[in-house]
């Protein structure tokens, strides 16, 4: 996966006054992080786009459930399934 500096400003190290990264410099997300955000109220993790749970056809189950209860728009679904709306 690679660091794109909009993601994050937090991490922005280009923003930083007089810090240049080395060039060997790579970030790492360690493999528990990917788990905590997995949860029982956000299902679709924001972290990685291949992630098996943006095509887990029972996750979308209960998305498409949702939609059809007037609960969020199809518009929002797409957007809760890809891992960008809370």
């Amino acid at each position: 996966m690679q660091y794109r500096p909009h993601e994050d400003s937090l991490l922005d190290l280009q923003r930083m006054p007089g810090y240049t990264p080395p060039d060997n410099f790579r970030y790492v997300i360690p493999e528990d992080a990917r788990e905590m955000r997995h949860s029982q109220d956000k299902p679709f993790c924001p972290l990685d786009p291949s992630c098996p749970c943006h095509e887990d056809p029972l996750l979308i189950a209960e998305v498409a459930q949702d939609v059809g209860n007037g609960l969020c728009t199809p518009e929002e679904a797409t957007r809760i399934v890809k891992g960008v709306q809370i």
